[in-house]
């Protein structure tokens, strides 16, 4: 099941207690944001090692989060182990999300 973040204390929240996290940084007027949600939760069930996040990019309070992964495009999806950044992709592509989520896992 994929969680909608929309408080930067909810954020670090799930930073403390996931040591694997995906994020999906979209918008609900995002057309490829939309394509790639269904292929994103499929991911989220097939993965439950991994806490799967989505952040709204316009809730104001997710501001500070949006510049700390320097978030400028949507989808972005960021891929953090360990409260660290391991890998990012920019854009709705099925075959790079997958790799980002298996580069996760491994």
């Amino acid at each position: 099941m994929v969680k909608f973040i929309a408080t930067k204390t909810e954020f670090d929240a799930l930073l403390k207690d996931n040591s694997r996290v995906m994020i999906d940084f979209t918008a609900s007027w995002c057309g490829p944001c939309k394509r790639i949600a269904p292929e994103y939760e499929t991911l989220a069930d097939d993965n439950k090692n991994i806490a799967f996040v989505k952040i709204d990019v316009d809730v104001e309070a997710m501001a500070e989060v949006l510049k700390t992964y320097e978030i400028s495009a949507m989808p972005t999806f960021v891929a953090i182990k360990d409260s660290e950044k391991v890998g990012i992709m920019k854009g709705a592509s099925l075959s790079g999300l997958q790799a980002l989520v298996k580069d996760l896992n491994a």
